[in-house]
């Protein structure tokens, strides 16, 4: 493995000088490296089982950044490199060649503008209390991004209200959030309580609902997602 001892932090220094010592005058034996699988010899030693090893990464990258991301398909091809050209510093110039083209791409312009935009928007001349406590937060619109929007506010913790013009919108809005929270319990990244907590927190609302006004009036926040219809928006934001 990659430990071989443990201390307590308070004996970290004399164990330290201690083992130096004795790896020195020979009374401390280096550990042995632990002999690699068949399979293992397969994958890293042999160029069939490298391919077949990057192919699986590529793919996995890819499933994760839906290729929107240029710097981890980078990353790949530098280890790659690395492992090729071990010796001398080659391997040490081609990063640095990566990282200033990466520097250079539309991604990293948006990247570098989202986080001076966060950053910016922590610094105000408003007093620290100054923000409204969030707890209900009602979504106009449950299209898919009414729907999105929800289901993302409703992981968070907070309570949801979601509102179309009528019922059947609203039930394919709760259907979409729905089958992606089941998705998510499938593949293990969300328990059943946490599916079941997170829909319990999201009503459905239509404008046939007569107490929807009642239940508006107790919303922290109000977010529009209706579709882009210019006098549909006056009407919303007028009512």
């Amino acid at each position: 493995g990659l430990v071989d001892l443990v201390v307590a932090p308070q004996s970290l220094e004399k164990v330290a000088i201690h083992t130096a010592k004795g790896l020195v005058d020979g009374t401390v034996k280096k550990s042995k490296p632990k002999k690699k699988s068949l399979l293992n010899r397969f994958i890293e030693d042999t160029p069939p089982g490298q391919y077949m090893m990057w192919q699986q990464i590529n793919k996995l990258v890819q499933k994760n950044t839906n290729g929107n991301y240029p710097s981890p398909f980078a990353i790949i091809d530098c280890v790659k490199y690395g492992l090729a050209h071990p010796s001398g510093n080659d391997k040490f110039k081609h990063e640095r060649e990566q990282f200033t083209k990466l520097a250079q791409t539309n991604e990293s312009e948006a990247l570098i503008g989202i986080f001076d935009g966060m950053t910016a928007m922590k610094k105000h001349q408003y007093g620290e209390d100054a923000a409204v406590p969030v707890k209900k937060v009602a979504v106009i619109g449950a299209g898919l991004m009414g729907a999105g929007i929800a289901q993302v506010t409703a992981q968070k913790g907070y309570e949801v209200l979601l509102k179309d013009r009528d019922d059947v919108a609203v039930g394919r809005g709760l259907s979409y959030m729905s089958d992606n929270w089941d998705k998510k319990v499938k593949r293990r990244r969300m328990t059943k309580f946490e599916r079941n907590k997170n829909m319990s927190a999201v009503v459905g609302l239509s404008d046939d609902s007569e107490s929807w006004k009642k239940h508006f009036s107790g919303a922290d926040l109000v977010i529009e997602a209706v579709f882009e219809e210019i006098n549909l928006k006056r009407r919303i934001v007028e009512e």
